[in-house]
């Protein structure tokens, strides 16, 4: 098995962050995030930010298990698939979103997905797939959902490169309210 971050145990995380943690999911990344107390503070409010949209918060969830499938991170696949069952969706949706090509019925998600290989493959999206994603969506909500998926990018990168282990069970096990509005 190969090495992976130290996680810092309580006695090393400030007395405000382990607060702020105990209404969180006991979620490795943010354990990893809490040994830099301005990060895990702005990363927090960041979050919080990009779910204060308008957008579906299953469609959302589902396309950031899409980014983490495509990147790949086994860490926020372990995250995302319990939030998004929560959340209402299937295990055939969950099935479509874990394999090559989407083929739902559901020709939103299909649409959704196909952002999302774009951003975690690509970083960019082709004109079609732009003019596409602006016509359905107003331009702030998006522009919230594209940054939304770059910042799982991001955070899946991160606990890819750190090795950040994953959690005997998914911290999310029934926290999907944790993800809604």
């Amino acid at each position: 098995m190969f090495p992976s971050v130290t996680l810092p145990d309580d006695a090393k995380i400030p007395e405000s962050i382990r607060k702020t943690m105990a209404d969180l999911p006991p979620a490795n990344i943010f354990r990893l995030l809490a040994m830099m107390p301005n990060v895990f503070e702005a990363y927090l409010a960041f979050a919080q930010a990009l779910y204060s949209g308008q957008f579906d918060p299953k469609l959302r969830q589902l396309t950031m298990l899409r980014v983490a499938y495509r990147i790949p991170s086994d860490y926020f696949i372990h995250m995302y698939c319990p939030t998004c069952k929560a959340l209402g969706a299937t295990e055939e949706e969950l099935q479509a979103i874990l394999s090559e090509k989407v083929t739902s019925s559901n020709e939103e998600i299909n649409f959704l997905c196909r952002v999302a290989d774009v951003i975690a493959l690509d970083g960019n999206l082709s004109d079609d797939v732009f003019q596409e994603l602006y016509r359905r969506y107003p331009v702030e909500e998006g522009t919230r959902f594209l940054l939304i998926l770059s910042a799982v990018c991001m955070a899946a990168r991160l606990a890819n490169a750190t090795r950040l282990p994953l959690e005997k069970t998914s911290p999310m096990e029934g926290r999907g309210k944790f993800f809604k509005k």
